[in-house]
């Protein structure tokens, strides 16, 4: 049985673009709340304890409640009342949830209080939860996802994730290492004011790569180019030399680093753009200084 709709298979997914969470997502993410407390999903860790201290019976929505608010203080103090929360604490909730979840089975019947004791498999829970969550971002196009570790991560095009999950080998200079894995990680995270440090870290690896051939970054990026083409047709020379111009104009026309004041900023999909572009090219000439 598939678990698509005729759109999906018609029209081909849903394009996941919605950098938000809004109210429809939202509604369906207290629903899904709503559904694993009734379904005793968290019950494991807010237990409802029977009265003669022999189970677990249910979980106790109040004790659950009162850990999410104390925990997530930007989901606000009524979650069920407008407005929506912040995008990055509905994130942190969903986060939360997948942390406590187990799934619940029927256990000894306790027929004094006509009830179940409950058994718990963290593992089943967990992947349940995950399905059932990643189910509603999918269907809302959101841009989020989360993973098997339980941390939400941002979802990126196929051909950037590609070179992001290829570890490049150590260079003969550390601190362009550390730039590149550091511009990495920031790119994947769901938290807006940490991706921004993304492109500026990959734009001072690109600035540091000119030099590491030559202490004169023309000369520098001469030899760069030249060691990495080298064998290869001239053509490809010269496009990679009109990309690293193209680059440098775009990162001294627009504002890269978060202290610059005279050049104008980057939407998110422009940083996206420029950080697969730039990332590319630094992969392509990454052979030539190790």
């Amino acid at each position: 049985m598939t678990d698509t709709y005729y759109s999906d298979r018609a029209g081909g997914p849903r394009p996941r673009a919605l950098e938000h969470i809004d109210e429809t997502l939202w509604a369906a993410i207290l629903a899904l709340l709503d559904r694993g407390i009734e379904g005793a999903w968290f019950a494991k860790d807010f237990p409802l304890a029977c009265e003669d201290a022999k189970g677990t019976y249910a979980c106790d929505r109040n004790s659950l409640m009162a850990t999410v608010r104390a925990e997530i203080p930007d989901l606000g103090r009524h979650l069920y009342q407008p407005p929506v929360p912040p995008t990055l604490a509905v994130l942190d909730l969903l986060e939360f949830m997948h942390r406590h979840a187990c799934e619940a089975s029927e256990g000894k019947y306790h027929s004094f209080y006509d009830h179940h004791h409950l058994r718990f498999d963290r593992e089943a829970g967990q992947q349940e939860l995950r399905k059932s969550a990643n189910r509603l971002l999918t269907r809302a196009g959101s841009i989020y996802e989360l993973k098997v570790d339980g941390q939400v991560t941002r979802l990126v095009p196929e051909v950037v994730a590609a070179g992001l999950r290829h570890e490049l080998p150590a260079t003969r200079d550390a601190e362009f290492d550390h730039l590149l894995a550091a511009s990495a990680r920031n790119f994947l995270d769901p938290d807006p004011e940490i991706r921004g440090q993304a492109l500026e870290k990959l734009w001072d690896a690109f600035e540091r790569v000119k030099t590491l051939l030559d202490d004169d970054k023309k000369r520098g990026s001469e030899l760069l180019i030249a060691t990495a083409t080298n064998g290869a047709a001239p053509e490809e020379a010269e496009l990679l030399r009109d990309e690293m111009r193209c680059l440098t104009t775009i990162g001294n026309g627009f504002r890269i680093r978060h202290h610059e004041t005279r050049s104008v900023g980057l939407s998110s999909a422009q940083a996206d753009h420029l950080f697969a572009r730039m990332y590319a090219m630094l992969m392509r000439v990454h052979p030539a200084v190790r």
